[in-house]
C-alpha cells in the first residue's frame, strides 16, 4: 500500500505533469473568452447596425407607399385631364362646325341681300315691268330670307351655349 508520502508524491508528479496542460488550457480558456467577448461586441455593433438599417427601411418603405399614393391620385388627376380634353376637342370641332355654317349662311344672306338690291333699283328706275316680275320672287325669296335669318339666330344660340359649356 500507498503511504501518504507516496500519495503526496504521486500528487506532485501528477500535479508537475498537468500543471503545464491546466496552465495552457486556462491559456487557451482566456484567449477564447476574450475572442468570444470581440465576437459577442461584434455581434451587438451588427445588431445596433441591423436595429438602425430596419429603422432606415421602415422611412423608406413609408416614404415609397406616400410616393405611390401620390402617384396614383396624379394617374387619377391625368386621366380627368385627359378625358376633359377630349370634351373640349368636341366641344370645340362643334363650334367650328356651327361657324363654318353660320359663315356659309351668312354668305349666302349677303348674296341674297345684294340680289334683292339690285331688284329694288329695278323697281326704282322700272316700277312697273318690274314689280310684276319681281314681286312674286321678291315674296318667296323674301320668305326664304326670314327662315334663313331665323335658322341662323337657332344657330346662334347654339354657339353661345357651346361657349359657355366650354367656358365653364
Amino acid at each position: 500500500m500507498l503511504d501518504a508520502g507516496d500519495l503526496k508524491q504521486i500528487k506532485n508528479v501528477m500535479l508537475e505533469t498537468i500543471e503545464p496542460f491546466l496552465t495552457k488550457i486556462y491559456g487557451k480558456l482566456l484567449e477564447h473568452d476574450r475572442k468570444f467577448e470581440e465576437i459577442d461586441k461584434r455581434f451587438e455593433q451588427i445588431d445596433a447596425r441591423l436595429d438602425r438599417l430596419e429603422t432606415r427601411m421602415d422611412s423608406i418603405e413609408n416614404r415609397m407607399d406616400k410616393l405611390e399614393s401620390r402617384m396614383d391620385s396624379l394617374e387619377n388627376r391625368m386621366d380627368k385631364l385627359e378625358k376633359d380634353v377630349a370634351e373640349i376637342k368636341g366641344y370645340h370641332k362643334d363650334l367650328e362646325k356651327t361657324l363654318d355654317m353660320i359663315k356659309r349662311l351668312f354668305t349666302e344672306v349677303t348674296f341674297k341681300v345684294e340680289k334683292l338690291e339690285d331688284r329694288v333699283f329695278d323697281l326704282e328706275n322700272n316700277p312697273e315691268a318690274a314689280q310684276k316680275e319681281y314681286a312674286a320672287e321678291i315674296r318667296r325669296e323674301f320668305e326664304a330670307l326670314k327662315n334663313r335669318v331665323s335658322r341662323l339666330e337657332k344657330l346662334i344660340d347654339r354657339v353661345c351655349e357651346a361657349e359657355e359649356k366650354y367656358k365653364s
